[in-house]
């Protein structure tokens, strides 16, 4: 059984994520259509926490594609919420999951380095649910609009 998803890339569909059986691996392929000519890499958010596929090439038709073997056990398609593109540390993508087991809906996301750095907007008129880890949250504007940025290792644990 094949699992699609689309891919976003700066809040956009652009492409497709297809995953497929193959014995003890997952054969994983994406295709996109970028606007912008950087190199981009490939990942699936699973359950929050972010995994790299690799780096797409661009084809001969203009858009970008890349496939790979993936281990059975390094994950199922089944825990898969979003497939994305990613290059720019400065380009973030629209996110939600969990942090410590609070949900996070309408959030931002962005790969910084070996760390996630995820972005939840400031509103007044609501409470932030996640005043235990308040501590690591520091504000920033993004777009004009206040965020609380938090920083995650790829555990999906919070770090200063």
């Amino acid at each position: 059984m094949d699992y699609e998803f689309p891919i976003a890339y700066a809040g956009s569909p652009v492409g497709t994520a297809k995953f497929t059986p193959d014995g003890l691996y997952w054969r994983a392929s994406l295709r996109a259509r970028v606007p912008s000519g950087a190199v981009l890499r490939g990942g699936v958010m699973l359950r929050g926490t972010a995994r790299t596929l690799g780096v797409l090439l661009p084809q001969p038709d203009g858009s970008i594609a890349g496939q790979w073997r993936v281990p059975a056990s390094r994950f199922s398609p089944e825990q898969i919420t979003d497939a994305f593109l990613t290059g720019d540390e400065n380009v973030w993508q629209p996110w939600q999951g969990t942090i410590q087991g609070y949900a996070c809906r309408n959030a931002l996301s962005r790969m910084a380095g070996a760390c996630k750095e995820v972005a939840i907007a400031y509103e007044p008129e609501t409470p932030l649910e996640m005043v235990p880890l308040f501590c690591f949250f520091h504000p920033t504007k993004i777009n004009g609009k206040t965020y609380f940025v938090i920083r995650l290792d790829g555990d999906g644990w919070p770090i200063l």
